[in-house]
């Protein structure tokens, strides 16, 4: 469902893209200096309780296949890991494009540290991040299944 349906896809990097504007907003142009320690603090708990109640958003998605992934166990036609890692790779690519988009937008807007290594990091940080939150919601859907 998730990955044939353009729409949400496009809704949800939209969402993801709005979401980091307006936070953003709130964070823009930190100081470079110890007197922003605590927005910049505030901005990273910020952005890691949104990739965490982000995968909440479309949780329907994740039970749409349900019947037919009941199904298909109960058949045995394939084992519940071979499914998971074929749904883990499927939604792979649009998991990253919604998770960069968001973190480029605000670590733009926030003005943190202008190097590649850093913006790097960053990115890889906020894509585990949201990969992470992303599995554990979809493994508790699926367990939830069973």
């Amino acid at each position: 469902m998730m990955t044939r349906n353009p729409a949400e896809v496009a809704g949800r990097i939209l969402t993801n893209c709005w979401v980091a504007a307006t936070m953003g907003l709130l964070y823009y142009d930190i100081p470079k200096d110890s007197s922003a320690l605590k927005g910049k603090i505030n901005m990273l708990l910020n952005v890691l309780a949104f990739f965490c109640l982000m995968p909440y958003v479309s949780m329907s998605l994740y039970t749409a296949s349900k019947q037919s992934y009941l199904a298909d166990v109960s058949a045995k036609l394939y084992s519940p890991s071979a499914y998971y890692l074929a749904k883990v790779s499927a939604t792979l690519p649009f998991q990253l494009v919604s998770s960069m988009s968001f973190t480029f937008i605000v670590y733009g807007m926030a003005g943190l540290r202008n190097t590649v290594a850093c913006i790097f990091s960053h990115g890889l940080m906020t894509t585990l991040l949201s990969l992470i939150a992303v599995q554990a919601r979809a493994k508790e859907g699926a367990s939830g299944a069973l």
